[in-house]
């Protein structure tokens, strides 16, 4: 069965994100219990991110943050069914409803939910700041918030939450580089990294892929960086492809990267698109 958008941007979000033991689903009775506290119908949006994920762990936002200068505020831990009442209670607000909190204990929230039909499919992103009391909106909508995480460049060391240690034998990082509006869409994305995985030599490791500040980056490990180059060209590389696509290596143990194509590129490599 095709996922939908939105189910590929949740995916994509805990693929990313989460760390620690997975949390389980929080249930539909659950939810409903929420709403009937608070006298509220959640949107969709959120509804559907509990009932497949539930109240996810996602300390490693800080970081890229921090380090990319990101104006967003790190979300940290989404909040248990209990805890979201409790702390929607604290903010006493009608219609404000607490999900997740920051670093500092700050809650995101929606605002002026109400009982009535139909049910919303997303709302708007709000932060209480719990020392001032006020809040001060943060997205239009749950969705662009969980998007506007993943599309943050990711760092080195956190290039998924599954990133293992490559084989000892393989020297090399390789990055196949599109920008972010080379694919449709992320079934795109996910189907080209499996042509890719599937026409590398079994000495070459497929490692995934991941978007972020304009750009869709595969990445595989080898020790025989043309190889993958040639093998690429050779099943994949077609005109449209080919006048897209960068490709660059770097030692497992360094961040300098050599470009490999297009030949004679002189532009300094990052997972950023330029």
């Amino acid at each position: 069965m095709l996922m939908t958008v939105r189910q590929q941007l949740h995916r994509h979000f805990i693929e990313r994100f989460q760390r620690g033991e997975m949390t389980e689903a929080v249930s539909s009775t659950a939810l409903e219990h929420i709403e009937s506290t608070l006298n509220v119908l959640l949107p969709a949006s959120y509804r559907d991110f509990q009932e497949t994920y539930g109240p996810v762990y996602t300390p490693g936002i800080l970081d890229i943050v921090v380090l990319r200068k990101s104006p967003l505020i790190a979300v940290q831990e989404f909040l248990t069914p209990a805890d979201v009442i409790e702390s929607s209670a604290t903010i006493g607000v009608k219609g404000c409803v607490a999900f997740a909190n920051d670093c500092s204990g700050n809650l995101f929230c929606f605002k002026r939910l109400s009982k009535a039909e139909p049910r919303l499919d997303d709302a708007p992103i709000w932060l209480f700041d719990h020392e001032t009391g006020k809040t001060s909106k943060v997205a239009p909508a749950f969705d662009t918030w969980l998007s506007n995480f993943t599309q943050l460049q990711p760092l080195l060391q956190d290039r998924s939450p599954d990133a293992h240690t490559p084989h000892p034998d393989h020297l090399y990082q390789v990055v196949i580089q599109f920008p972010a509006t080379f694919f449709p869409d992320q079934t795109s994305i996910d189907a080209f990294g499996e042509r890719i995985a599937e026409c590398m030599p079994r000495t070459h490791e497929y490692d995934g892929f991941d978007n972020g500040s304009g750009t869709t980056n595969y990445f595989l490990y080898s020790n025989t960086p043309n190889a993958i180059l040639t093998n690429f060209r050779k099943y994949l590389g077609t005109n449209k492809v080919e006048k897209k696509v960068r490709i660059a290596y770097r030692s497992v143990d360094h961040d300098i990267w050599t470009n490999l194509w297009p030949k004679r590129d002189i532009r300094p490599f990052d997972y950023s698109y330029a």
